[in-house]
């Protein structure tokens, strides 16, 4: 009487599972993550929680600085655009400005996704010859013209107001060579007004350079603002 091999019947059960059933069960491990993976991403976009709508805040008062090539700009220029402003020092290194640099990882993710943002940088030097190194850094850095708007002020009474009484920054002049300014970003919208989560004191945007996640979040929010109406 011949014995017939133990394995027979698993046999005949793997001939009646589908293939797919088969190599699972040879490989449980490599195709469960597989499985796993693809049911991550497939639930991705019903885990996305959109940002809270950004409180509005003032309205950016008039004022007249001019950029590197010496033409005046006021946020007149800018209306219907959705714009961040940042105070920067254009005498240090680019790549040592937290404000600067940024404004540049900010312009890369609006470009990836489409987001027409335009970037201002306001100078807080009052030396001579700063719209020759404005235009140096313009140059450099190959910055797009219809992004970014580098400006310097016409006097220092006219950077303080600026600074202080409209963005409510803070800002030193110091001994009008090197000086104190906030590491904020502020967004405002087509209509020219500031939007953010208010803080006290004077520093009072949440939009730290430290931590500009939020801002981008918030323009994702206000564009669709737009388009809603």
């Amino acid at each position: 009487m011949v014995q017939e091999p133990e394995n027979n019947s698993n046999q005949t059960d793997e001939q009646e599972l589908h293939p797919v059933l088969v190599a699972f069960k040879k490989r449980p491990y490599i195709y469960s993550f597989i499985v796993g993976a693809l049911a991550l991403t497939m639930l991705r976009p019903c885990l996305v929680v959109e940002a809270d709508k950004p409180t509005q805040g003032p309205k950016i008062e008039h004022f007249v600085f001019t950029d590197h090539q010496g033409a005046e700009f006021s946020p007149s220029d800018l209306k219907g655009e959705l714009w961040l402003a940042g105070f920067f020092d254009p005498h240090t290194p680019v790549e040592k400005s937290a404000t600067f640099q940024a404004m540049r990882d900010l312009e890369k993710r609006y470009a990836d996704e489409k987001i027409d943002m335009r970037l201002v940088l306001f100078s807080v030097s009052l030396d001579t010859g700063g719209r020759e190194r404005l235009s140096a850094i313009y140059r450099d850095n190959n910055l797009d013209p219809k992004r970014w708007i580098l400006l310097m002020p016409p006097d220092s009474d006219t950077l303080r107001q600026v600074a202080v009484n409209i963005f409510r920054a803070r800002y030193d002049p110091g001994d009008g060579k090197t000086s104190e300014h906030s590491d904020r970003l502020w967004m405002i919208d087509r209509n020219g007004f500031m939007r953010g989560h208010p803080r006290q004191g004077r520093d009072n945007y949440k939009t730290s350079v430290r931590n500009y996640d939020d801002i981008f979040e918030w323009s994702r929010v206000v564009i669709k603002e737009r388009r809603k109406k």
